[in-house]
């Protein structure tokens, strides 16, 4: 993520033993409410406009953390779908 300038990234963490993945998840599966938990403690959503802000997901499932700004799409293969203003 650094390559892209990308300085914070909230994603499902993997176990790791003695330097080898496991296969399991480590922690909760970053998913759903999961998700805007992770991003609330890692940022001070109230440092940004959130009416100027932007969303996307390729899921309905990431609806609560599309519902936390203005403009919040939906990526369906090659058609981006804006979701009602929130």
């Amino acid at each position: 993520a650094s390559i892209y300038g990308i300085n914070n990234v909230i994603s499902t963490n993997l176990a790791v033993h003695n330097g080898n993945l496991t296969g399991f998840l480590d922690g909760n599966y970053c998913f759903g409410s999961e998700k805007v938990r992770r991003l609330k403690s890692s940022i001070k959503l109230n440092d940004y406009n959130l009416s100027k802000s932007f969303a996307y997901s390729d899921s309905l499932d990431d609806l609560p953390i599309l519902s936390l700004v203005q403009n919040s799409f939906l990526v369906k293969e090659h058609e981006i779908i804006k979701l009602e203003d929130n």
